[in-house]
């Protein structure tokens, strides 16, 4: 019996959580041996990241311009390809991909992977792209799982939350056991906060800069790290030099040594308020033994338990964010309990092996219902 082979779909152009999942599954899938394409856009990030890491990849506009011509050549690629299963992930992508298959010779499973928890509008567009045309649906979040049962009736049988997984061996205090900050400019003696991400307005950058005023006030030592790039980088800067605090805050952009960076680090946060699955930054820095002081929204809630391996605060609250940093300066042993915990949670429930099995697991169990339909009609 020949192995799934497995089409994922991405329109997005950027590079963050959901992308990597994308490029993270595919590479497992293609080590397991089960045959894997990419179609995405050709100017992406994606499409370079793939080709860089050996993923067979195809490309197609997916603008609206385009869509006619995207729809005929993903039929194509499902069609050359004979493949199993189309594991779509953003809007466009879905229309063009699930249509594809649909109206394509091999009929492949339709399965719908929603990464965010911005909850999807109650349309007809939505109904027929959740509902009808896809056979199952992913979520990387309990919380999104329920609330497209909850709120759109979409069947239990036809959803499943896998939260992403990470790869344990890579995020792994033991290979940095010196921890240099001043290679970030630094001083070493300073107790230094950081946050990776994209840095988009819900993120929490701004209520981190807001919060980082009376956390300066009390430590004068603390120093703020910031790691990535985004359409809200200006105005978050714009706020720090507004606040008069440009030597406490360092900003890195985009970097791809996000272990060794995390391991510099005391104290990892994640203010983001709004649309979180379950964020890879913060999955990452609790296996590199970090306690993580975060917005209880989306799946995070899923990942921190508050007062053992992290800190929850309500979104949008500055006030409480700073309390929360400021009590984790004070409290070195805590700190580093959190952390020993946070490594174990990682090793236990978000690994990669993991997330890959029950993917599986669920593809297979949706070919089973689509045959078994059939042999009834």
């Amino acid at each position: 019996m020949k192995p799934l082979t497995i089409l994922h779909t991405e329109s997005s152009k950027g590079w963050g959580g959901q992308e990597m999942r994308i490029l993270q599954d595919s590479q497992l899938l293609t080590r397991l041996g089960f045959p894997v394409v990419i179609l995405c856009q050709p100017d992406s990030e994606l499409f370079e990241r793939a080709n860089q890491k050996g993923i067979k990849v195809e490309t197609i506009s997916m603008t609206k311009m385009n869509l006619i011509k995207g729809f005929k050549k993903c039929q194509q690629v499902i069609e050359d390809e004979k493949i199993d299963i189309v594991n779509t992930h953003s809007s466009r992508d879905s229309w063009i991909a699930s249509l594809s298959g649909r109206f394509s010779k091999y009929k492949p499973i339709i399965c719908r992977t929603r990464h965010l928890s911005i909850p999807i509008q109650s349309n007809w567009i939505s109904w027929v792209l959740f509902k009808y045309l896809a056979d199952g649906i992913i979520t990387t979040g309990e919380i999104i799982r329920k609330n497209l049962i909850d709120e759109h009736g979409i069947p239990e049988n036809r959803i499943l939350s896998i939260p992403t997984g990470i790869d344990p061996s890579v995020y792994d205090p033991e290979k940095f056991p010196e921890m240099n900050k001043e290679i970030y400019g630094i001083t070493p003696d300073s107790f230094l906060v950081g946050m990776v991400s994209v840095i988009r307005s819900w993120k929490g950058h701004l209520d981190l800069v807001v919060a980082a005023q009376d956390v300066v006030k009390k430590f004068p030592s603390v120093s703020f790290l910031i790691v990535g790039d985004g359409p809200a980088a200006f105005q978050i800067k714009a706020k720090v030099k507004e606040l008069e605090l440009q030597d406490r805050f360092h900003f890195l952009g985009f970097r791809e040594d996000v272990p060794r960076i995390l391991s510099c680090l005391d104290l990892f946060v994640h203010p983001s308020y709004a649309n979180e699955g379950v964020p890879q930054a913060v999955l990452q820095a609790l296996a590199m033994k970090k306690a993580v002081v975060a917005c209880g929204v989306g799946g995070i809630s899923e990942v921190i338990q508050d007062g053992l391996n992290g800190k929850l605060v309500p979104p949008r609250d500055p006030t409480r964010l700073a309390e929360a940093i400021i009590r984790l300066v004070e409290d070195q042993q805590t700190r580093k309990s959190m952390g020993e915990r946070g490594r174990i949670d990682i090793q236990k429930n978000w690994s990669f092996e993991e997330m890959i099995e029950k993917t599986l697991a669920f593809y297979k169990e949706l070919l089973r219902k689509r045959d078994l339909q059939k042999k009834r009609n």
